[in-house]
């Protein structure tokens, strides 16, 4: 998703929270590669508001974050429930969706900066019991599901794409369901059905949950939570630089589906010289 900046137009780089963790922790190395890497592509970092949410567990780490990108041009991204509420509002043609929350100019304009904004939104109680209620809820959310792996296995040891495409409608369905029955009710009185590629962030979700836990079976950590509802952001970006494994689901959601063909991906490592790495 291009931004037009003064006549310049630059691309929406997507870093989730390990890459931003290892560029703030040696900006001389990862964020200086990261910038050799993006700007002669015009890209700019962006980010989650999860990420901050997690950013903000680590004091030290926080501090850095607001060090670094209060002078680096940046953008907050928005939730996953607003890009699917967004997604509803357009439904059936998602393409005019912007995911750009706020964006910051850094030492361009001092007066608008990542620091200042952020201080300001947590000084909000609402704010501040919003970020507690995700922080209890992440942990429990991830192991409700893992409770439903057993559920849904396949025929045959391996899924087939049309297992996997059912596994996608249901779930898609249940999140809309969710966030807007009346939504999915009004479709219902038209007799229309549901086209669930409209929605490219509850897609997303659905295949990471599905790519870490039903095909790989992966052990549970606290932090998936956050990574799934930052993958919702994947399709309305043009890069995103991320985990080893996050990188293995994108490529494998590319080989069954054509909706992140546009999304160039990169693995933190990529960020490192070869005597870091």
């Amino acid at each position: 998703m291009p931004i037009d900046l003064n006549g310049t137009i630059y691309k929406l780089c997507l870093l989730d929270t390990n890459a931003i963790s290892e560029m703030v922790k040696r900006p001389s190395q990862e964020f200086r590669h990261f910038t050799d890497l993006t700007l002669p592509k015009f890209y700019l970092p962006c980010f989650s508001v999860f990420s901050v949410l997690e950013l903000r567990q680590r004091q030290d780490l926080y501090e850095k974050f607001l060090d670094l990108f209060s002078i680096y041009p940046c953008f907050i991204l928005k939730s996953h429930m607003q890009l699917m509420r967004e997604e509803m509002n357009n439904y059936p043609n998602p393409t005019g969706i912007t995911p750009v929350l706020c964006g910051f100019p850094g030492m361009l304009h001092p007066e608008n900066t990542l620091r200042k904004t952020l201080n300001l939104v947590f000084e909000s109680q609402t704010n501040h019991d919003k970020e507690n209620w995700w922080n209890q809820e992440k942990a429990q959310a991830v192991g409700d599901i893992v409770k439903l792996v057993d559920n849904y296995q396949p025929k045959k040891g391996t899924y087939t794409v049309k297992e996997i495409r059912l596994f996608l409608y249901l779930q898609v369905v249940s999140q809309l369901f969710m966030l807007s029955p009346d939504f999915l009710n009004s479709l219902n009185n038209k007799g229309d059905g549901i086209e669930v590629d409209s929605f490219p962030a509850a897609k997303m979700i659905v295949y990471t949950m599905f790519y870490k836990f039903y095909n790989d079976a992966r052990r549970p950590k606290e932090s998936d939570t956050f990574d799934f509802l930052i993958s919702a952001l994947t399709p309305y970006v043009d890069a995103i630089i991320t985990e080893s494994h996050q990188v293995e689901v994108v490529k494998k959601i590319k080989c069954i589906d054509h909706f992140l063909d546009n999304v160039e991906v990169y693995r933190i490592h990529d960020l490192r010289n070869d005597s870091d790495k």
